[in-house]
């Protein structure tokens, strides 16, 4: 799209939209040598021409649109950013993607472009790289699992518990399919089989990656003795203690919390144990509600103040991050002078936007403070006059 005007210094200028899809874009402002039609067309020509002649990424950005149908997503600087969609999403079009390669090494004229992807071209096809592509799409969906499960605002010590073994235990499934894994990776359409010497190497560097996989997720949500209390509550392992009570965990549950009651703690467990209808409890939070709904909070009066410490220890710094997070969005630099009450408030209205949704009639309760906060010269409140 085009249109023109004339600017300060009287001189035309016409103005030139890329029109994309679905949004239009501004290319730039040019000077051309009539008013006509065939001047303006000339001029628009000539402008299209640079981009079209351009050897940068476009080009090769439409040959991947034309051949893949889909976009690699591009890296993230957070460090909550597991690079997963890449990973499957590479793995997924890898065949599309090679006979991309192939594609800009036959028609494009540039030579950076082509050594470009000559290079991608090798390593797409490479053993080496196949392999450990399909190691990593196999690991990641369980990493982004575990990292989304740590995201619930409700995750207490139980839940934690819970998705960390179920974590390591898909994981240790993965270990002992790397041999799987690697006939995957031999019988892949865009490889010829050829037997190097490094199978075994590899496969026991695959299965060492997953034990670092573990290792990394025990050594960062490692329990020490105040939250070893979340073990004693683990429904999936009732049946389990009430043959064998967890006593290591119990002594240091009590170092911790020494203001418990040790002999009515222990009964009350064993009580827990025994009792199928506590089996079907999730978490923490929920035999908390359970016990106060239920009034058995003096029945189980030292696991009712255990599980209330329990459920409010924060097990990730998740909320705290989003806050930032808001804090980064709302005061920019235009906005840099901004006092604390109104950065508070404004942070509020955003992070506890769901909670301020159920409110009923907020706005309403909001223009009315506002309106009666002091006389003002305009009434910015509805008031009925009785009639006389």
């Amino acid at each position: 799209m085009a249109d023109e005007t004339t600017d300060v210094s009287a001189q035309f200028q016409l103005y030139l939209l890329s029109d994309g899809t679905p949004v239009e874009r501004f290319w730039g402002f040019f000077n051309p040598t009539g008013h006509d039609a065939k001047s303006l067309s000339e001029c628009i020509i000539f402008n299209l021409e640079k981009v079209l002649e351009s050897p940068d990424i476009p080009q090769r950005v439409t040959v991947l649109d034309k051949i893949v149908k889909h976009r690699v997503p591009r890296s993230s600087n957070t460090r909550w950013n597991f690079k997963s969609r890449i990973v499957n999403t590479v793995y997924e079009n890898l065949e599309s993607l090679i006979e991309c390669m192939k594609e800009i090494e036959s028609t494009f004229n540039q030579t950076i472009a082509i050594n470009q992807a000559g290079a991608l071209h090798w390593m797409l096809n490479d053993d080496r790289f196949i392999f450990w592509l399909r190691v990593f799409h196999s690991l990641m969906p369980h990493v982004d699992i575990l990292y989304n499960q740590l995201q619930k605002q409700t995750m207490d010590p139980v839940e934690l518990s819970k998705a960390i073994f179920r974590f390591e235990e898909n994981i240790l499934k993965e270990r002992q399919n790397i041999d799987n894994i690697f006939e995957t990776s031999q019988n892949h359409p865009t490889k010829k089989r050829r037997q190097d010497g490094t199978i075994e190497t590899r496969k026991i560097v695959a299965k060492e990656v997953c034990d670092i996989f573990i290792v990394n997720v025990k050594e960062r949500f490692d329990y020490k003795n105040h939250l070893n209390a979340s073990y004693l509550y683990l429904s999936t392992k009732f049946p389990m203690y009430e043959n064998n009570f967890p006593s290591d965990h119990f002594n240091k549950t009590i170092e911790a919390y020494p203001f418990l009651d040790v002999t009515k703690l222990k009964t009350e467990l064993q009580l827990f144990y025994k009792r199928t209808d506590f089996r079907d409890i999730s978490s923490s939070v929920h035999l908390l509600k359970f016990i106060i709904e239920n009034n058995l909070t003096l029945i189980f009066s030292e696991s009712y103040k255990l599980l209330k410490i329990i459920s409010t220890i924060p097990m990730t710094t998740a909320e705290a991050e989003r806050s930032f997070s808001t804090l980064k969005r709302i005061k920019t630099f235009l906005r840099n002078s901004m006092t604390e009450d109104r950065l508070t408030a404004l942070a509020m209205l955003s992070i506890e936007k769901r909670m301020i949704d159920n409110i009923p009639n907020f706005n309403e309760e909001v223009i009315n403070r506002f309106a009666e906060k002091k006389e003002r010269r305009i009434d910015l409140t509805y008031k009925h006059v009785p009639e006389i």
